[in-house]
């Protein structure tokens, strides 16, 4: 049986409780049971669609982490990572993370407050 990907799942249990959310608004709304049903599927439609859209490009990196994680031996002595994960993070967020703490390498009070700063510009 092959397991349900990381992003699957995620999509899943997010439209799941935006169901049942809808259901329970509908109902203390007191909507006819019609609307409460029309009101989740619309719900359940807006949720997945928007899930799918933000989720599957962030969850795509990690996606590929786990495949390549599933095909290593650790019965093997030697190598354990194929070629293709080098341990370099390269992606983009990543490196946006990096270029924000650069300039406070070696004092983590410098990054606290500009994390709180950033915050508090929002």
């Amino acid at each position: 049986m092959r397991r349900r990907s990381l992003f699957t799942q995620v999509l899943v249990v997010n439209t799941v409780l935006l169901g049942a959310v809808a259901i329970v608004a509908g109902a203390v709304a007191g909507l006819a049971a019609g609307e409460v049903i029309v009101l989740a599927a619309l719900a359940v439609l807006a949720g997945a669609t928007v899930n799918m859209i933000l989720l599957r490009r962030r969850f795509a990196p990690l996606e590929d982490l786990i495949q390549e994680m599933e095909k290593v031996d650790l019965s093997r002595p030697g190598s354990l990572l194929p070629d293709s994960i080098d341990g370099v993070g390269e992606t983009e967020e990543v490196e946006r993370l990096v270029a924000l703490t650069e300039p406070f390498r070696g004092n983590p009070l410098s990054v606290r407050a500009n994390i709180h700063n950033q915050a508090e510009s929002l």
